[in-house]
């Protein structure tokens, strides 16, 4: 078994470590201050000369002073970066502008004044970008418009006051201003008449017509099988009453074909009374066509 160092031994390591990790660690502090004269201002900066810290990138401008000017270069460092609070002084001493710089970057909130000492603009920066509200003034102190950004895009609604007390509104997304539907003026749409459409409808409607039809003559036919049904029921009941009157299968067919002798006498005795009856009286239509037949009263008489 190895022995274990002693626990003095190790806090004492792990403060060495941490105390050089924390020296390592150097911030972007600046180096110099520079005044910078111009024809109508003079700007006051701070620059770092420590570019080990620093890791430019492609969608960012990145401020710096080269050969005492200030130079903005997209995605790279052009001398020394600026970094920390800048001012800029009209002639007359007036502040004209003032803001902070971050590793050459627009950081916090930026300020503009004319050379009269008005506020004409407040913006808010985030890593070299506006990022918040942007307001605008007029020559008087007045807001004259408000814009939201978002990431250095428009980003919300931008309201802008006219001289003539108007205002005028937009709203964006992403940079893109938006359109707005209105639902009562909206624009009549062109359809183009297509053949099919109207041939399928003949189908269907087609469709619809035959399946009426057919249905209505099921109908018609099942009330024409229960009037059928109806009548050849009653035909049956009344022949079952005329069974009932008669009597059985056995008489029905007794009477007609065993009838008695003294019926048959009865129908012969009438039969030979009529046929007497016509030999005697003869209609006066038979005497007139035979006109040599002549009457016993008119022999009698010549």
């Amino acid at each position: 078994m190895k022995p274990k160092p002693p626990s003095y031994l190790v806090v004492f390591l792990i403060i060495i470590l941490w105390h050089g990790h924390m020296f390592g660690q150097k911030d972007f502090e600046f180096v110099d201050r520079q005044y910078i004269t111009h024809d109508d201002y003079t700007e006051v900066i701070l620059t770092s000369d420590d570019k080990k810290y620093a890791n430019p990138r492609d969608d960012r401008f990145y401020y710096s002073c080269k050969s005492h000017t200030i130079v903005g270069i997209r995605g790279a460092y052009h001398g020394k970066a600026l970094h920390g609070e800048y001012t800029s002084y009209f002639r007359n001493k007036v502040l004209k502008e003032k803001g902070k710089y971050k590793k050459g970057l627009r950081e916090g909130s930026w300020k503009q004044w004319d050379a009269s000492g008005e506020l004409r603009r407040k913006a808010q920066y985030k890593k070299g970008r506006i990022h918040g509200q942007v307001t605008y003034f007029d020559s008087t102190g007045q807001v004259m418009g408000m814009a939201s950004y978002k990431h250095g895009q428009l980003h919300g609604d931008s309201v802008l006051h006219q001289p003539d007390q108007t205002v005028t509104r937009i709203s964006y997304k992403k940079g893109v201003p938006k359109v707005k539907k209105i639902k009562d003026e909206k624009a009549p749409k062109l359809r183009v008449k297509d053949k099919r459409k109207k041939d399928k409808k003949k189908e269907k409607s087609e469709i619809l017509e035959n399946m009426e039809k057919a249905g209505n003559e099921s109908k018609n036919k099942k009330a024409e099988r229960k009037i059928s049904k109806e009548k050849k029921n009653a035909e049956k009941a009344k022949k079952s009453d005329l069974n009932k009157e008669e009597g059985s299968w056995w008489q029905r067919v007794s009477n007609k074909w065993f009838k008695s002798d003294n019926e048959k006498a009865e129908k012969k005795e009438d039969s030979s009374k009529s046929k007497k009856k016509q030999k005697e009286k003869k209609p006066d239509s038979e005497k007139r066509k035979f006109p040599w037949f002549k009457s016993k009263d008119k022999q009698e008489g010549a």
